[in-house]
């Protein structure tokens, strides 16, 4: 700010200065007054508790003398604060404008009319201010802070954080710019960079009671509740007359379950914010099912403030929870009548606490009210249908369950809501494979894919779930045995994620027989996560059926200390059968199944294929009108078991066309080369015989027992 120079016969100088500014302050420069100023140099810089009409008075009295172009610029510019103070827009206009007349290439005036217009609510004109002051002085970092906040207030986030980050490089210690940064941070919900800016403002300023208050936020975000519930009481202890440090740690308690304490901090705000913390306690005795206490605290917060859609929100939903539907619908009405972004806030909320259970499981419980409560306002509302059934899927995952019946029917219902919801199409998918129901997980799949490949699901959308659908639907196409339809689906998920863990891909070409490449891919998954025991046990079956022996039961051992059942678990969601081999720590282990041979690989010893037996089947079906169709079951642990996976295949297979029944026309071992015999047997109308003599002849079969069963006739002779 250009100083006020005093009339040269006194000799005096003004010296004006920019003081530290609070984080909530609009940025102005404040006067500081000199030991020769005058009584009105100083009531009208602001000295001496004048009052705004002093201000004005003395600034006024100033400007009947002074001649001095400068001098009169930061009267008119003190003036203008004063009228501002009294909320008289118009003559603080008027003065602010006359003082850039009088000082047009001076940067800071033109910042100060930014504040006013600010102020005023006028928030374009202000931008336009900070930009003219920016270009006049590039190195000003209070209007970069200014233009900041502003944008923030017009939710110009990635601006205001640009703005943001050109004042702290101007000056890396500006603790104003660094909090507004922090909460820019955690608003977005990026709590490690929001962390690293909150902790620089308590180095510089280490009893700042909001920076503590915005940490407790950001642990609260990343799930660290003891932490942020200590950093409130920090803030707590600083200033506890602030309503807010303990409305706060009031939620952090009750989302710790611990509702007394919860209760205690929202009777604490009771004198303060009496609406607020009405609400507060209100929602907390909700939570811990109090539907008494918590419909008197909404009545009340209800009295107090008649306009807050989230007190009858909350009432309704208690409400409803004694049984008086009517009312309770009545009042979540009216919520979404005072509030009409009420779900989508309530679905965010949602979202936030499913996101924290990733680091403190309590976070569930919250999530899923919220979602019930957002269905409750809007019945017809897909994203909280998707989002609970999501929700339901990550509480079954964490008790080690992969089949939820209720997030199936949330997922069903987001669906008929919304035909073309690719994430709620990609998540029935998910959850119908977790089932079992491949063929049903593929239509999903399907029907996403062709929502993305139009165009109409967004560049978002489809960048998030284009690679993950195809990577889905390979490993629901391989279970089918749709094996060289698997492999294209995860090429293709590769492609559109270069850096992705390829382990279905893996898979498939395991039971491709292309052992070189699934070693490859294994490989790869062990390069971004070491102790992954599907990737270790794949890896081992590749190594002992390329006769690998050592390395294979090697990596079977640390498949099975990362993971004690890897086997097991292996087979069943890969449809490729647990292969028990001795090896360092395994002696003594005796486990036997009609799934492998007697003999088992021993370390350090060549171990033909023939040790690895798996099972397949070839089953066929010919449709009315001619033609035949075909489906195989591959890496099966019994000739039963690929008997019954066959005919499922094939009944999925026929998906509704008018034909014969599916039978078993050929049950062959993993030793053969399957497309030889199955596919390629079926499509010519091979017989049986001939697929038995294709196997006996490959150069695969390693002297591997072939069977069929019906010699006579093929897939068309049936």
């Amino acid at each position: 700010m250009s100083p006020l120079i005093c009339p040269r016969s006194l000799g005096m100088i003004v010296a004006i200065v920019a003081a530290v500014v609070l984080f909530a302050s609009p940025i102005t420069a404040d006067y500081r007054p000199g030991p020769r100023d005058t009584r009105d140099q100083r009531i009208c810089g602001g000295a001496d508790n004048a009052t705004p009409a002093q201000q004005i008075a003395a600034c006024t009295a100033i400007l009947a003398k002074e001649r001095d172009p400068r001098n009169r610029a930061t009267a008119h510019d003190y003036r203008a604060r004063g009228h501002a103070k009294l909320k008289r827009f118009d003559a603080a206009l008027a003065d602010a404008n006359e003082a850039i007349s009088l000082q047009p290439n001076d940067a800071d005036f033109l910042t100060n009319r930014g504040v006013l217009h600010a102020e005023m609510g006028e928030f374009d004109l202000a931008i336009r201010d900070y930009s003219d002051a920016i270009r006049m002085n590039p190195n000003d970092h209070i209007a970069y802070f200014n233009r900041a906040k502003d944008r923030r207030r017009k939710n110009e986030i990635d601006a205001a954080l640009d703005d943001l980050s050109m004042a702290l490089k101007i000056n890396p210690k500006y603790a104003s710019a660094l909090y507004m940064r922090a909460s820019l941070f955690e608003d977005l919900g990026r709590f490690d960079v929001a962390l690293k800016d909150v902790d620089e403002v308590l180095l510089l300023t280490p009893r700042d009671d909001r920076a503590l208050n915005l940490r407790g936020l950001v642990m609260e975000g990343k799930g660290q509740l003891d932490q942020a519930v200590k950093n409130y009481n920090q803030a707590i202890a600083i200033d506890p007359a602030y309503e807010g440090y303990f409305f706060n740690r009031g939620r952090a308690h009750r989302l710790m379950g611990r509702y007394d304490l919860s209760i205690k901090d929202f009777d604490r705000g009771l004198e303060i914010n009496p609406a607020r913390s009405k609400y507060g306690r209100g929602v907390t005795f909700f939570a811990s099912g109090d539907l008494e206490r918590a419909l008197r605290d909404f009545d009340d917060a209800i009295l107090v403030d008649p306009n807050d859609g989230w007190s009858y929100y909350y009432r309704g939903r208690a409400l409803i929870g004694k049984g008086e539907i009517e009312r309770g619908q009545q009042d979540l009405r009216r919520a979404r009548e005072l509030t009409p972004t009420i779900v989508a806030e309530i679905v965010d909320v949602a979202v936030k606490y499913r996101n924290f259970a990733n680091a403190d499981q309590r976070y569930f419980a919250s999530a899923l009210r919220n979602f019930d409560g957002a269905i409750a306002l809007d019945p017809d509302s897909a994203p909280s249908y998707y989002n609970r059934a999501l929700t339901r899927t990550w509480v079954a995952a964490a008790a080690g369950r992969f089949d939820d019946a209720d997030a199936l029917a949330d997922f069903d219902r987001a669906v008929a809501l919304k035909a073309d919801y690719v994430e709620a199409l990609s998540g029935r998918g998910d959850a119908l494979r977790n089932r079992k129901e491949f063929a049903k997980a593929v239509a999903d799949y399907d029907r996403a894919l062709a929502v993305i490949e139009s165009g109409a699901a967004g560049e978002i959308t489809a960048k998030a779930f284009g690679s993950r659908l195809h990577d889905s639907r390979c490993h629901a196409r391989a279970q089918l045995g749709e094996l060289t339809a698997a492999l294209a689906d995860c090429d293709e998920a590769k492609r559109l994620q270069p850096y992705s863990v390829p382990i279905n891909r893996a898979v498939v070409y395991l039971r491709l027989g292309r052992f070189e490449e699934a070693v490859a891919d294994f490989d790869a998954v062990l390069k971004l996560l070491p102790a992954e025991a599907f990737a270790l046990h794949g890896r081992g079956l590749a190594k002992l059926w390329k006769g690998d022996a050592a390395g294979g039961n090697a990596d079977l051992a640390a498949a099975r200390v990362a993971k004690a059942d890897v086997g097991a678990t292996f087979a069943s969601w890969f449809g490729v059968a647990d292969v028990p081999s001795t090896g360092p720590g395994a002696a003594g282990d005796e486990r036997k199944t009609d799934d492998v041979s007697p003999a088992r690989p021993l370390a350090g010893a060549a171990a033909p294929v023939a040790d690895v037996r798996l099972w397949g089947a070839l089953a066929c079906y010919r449709m009315k009108g001619g033609g035949s169709g075909h489906a195989v079951a591959l890496n099966q642990p019994s000739e039963a078991a690929a008997r019954k996976l066959a005919l499922a295949n094939c009944a999925a297979d026929k998906r509704g066309y008018a034909s014969s029944p599916c039978q078993v026309t050929a049950v062959f071992s993993e030793g053969c080369r399957y497309s030889a015999i199955g596919l390629n047997g079926c499509r010519t109308g091979a017989t049986a015989r001939e697929a038995l003599a294709r196997c006996k002849s490959d150069g695969m079969n390693n002297g591997v027992e072939c069977r069929a069963d019906f010699v006579e006739g093929g897939c068309l002779g049936r």
